[in-house]
């Protein structure tokens, strides 16, 4: 039984002033952070979500954030939450989770070749 671990992030929107911050629930987000062959261990998962709350340092400014909310395991074919919500309620997935385990960083290495 393959599964995945799909974390979900809430985005937030600062929607007073840099003096005066109010910070407002925008939206949320869900990706897939690891795919496991069989029922992980809490350790496992533990890990995992650790390893993708450090990636989401990077997507704090000065006016936006995005934090951590929980996670889910899902069969690694099924739809996640919000990818059946979409495609029940708007007959389409706009905003499918996005699979961070693939990210390709071929660009980027190849600027660091003649370093």
């Amino acid at each position: 039984m393959k599964l995945k671990l799909v974390a979900i992030t809430n985005v937030y929107k600062n929607i007073g002033s840099l003096d005066l911050q109010m910070w407002r629930c925008v939206g949320a987000n869900e990706y897939i952070v690891a795919r496991f062959d069989e029922e992980p261990a809490w350790k496992d998962v533990g890990t995992a979500i650790n390893k993708f709350i450090h990636s989401l340092e990077g997507k704090i400014s000065e006016d936006s954030k995005e934090s951590y909310a929980g996670f889910e395991l899902y069969g690694d074919t099924s739809l996640t939450h919000g990818e059946n919500f979409q495609l029940h309620n708007g007959g389409t997935i706009d905003f499918p989770a996005q699979d961070v385990t693939k990210i390709d960083v071929t660009e980027e290495m190849d600027g660091l070749q003649g370093l």
